[in-house]
Formats: C-alpha cells, structure tokens, sequence
C-alpha cells in the first residue's frame, strides 16, 4: 500500500513594488528524505 507524502512548508517572500522578488522556502527534511528512501526509481 502506497504510503503518503506528508510534509510541512515555510515561505518566506521579499515583496518590491507588490511583487516578489525573492523568495525562500523551508521544509520538513526527514519527510523528504523518508519519501526518497522509499521510491524505487
């Protein structure tokens, strides 16, 4: 049985003018590596 890809994100934007201009993005590392260990490519 297929096991679900959970995991939990933080974005932090830099807006200029109402527009983004960078932008960083955090996650859950351990569900991510959990998730790669487990797909066979």
């Amino acid at each position: 049985m297929p096991v679900p890809y959970e995991n939990t994100y933080a974005w932090f934007l830099r807006m200029e003018d109402g527009l983004v201009a960078a932008g960083t993005a955090f996650s859950d590392a351990h569900a991510f590596d959990a998730l790669w260990t487990r797909l066979q490519l």
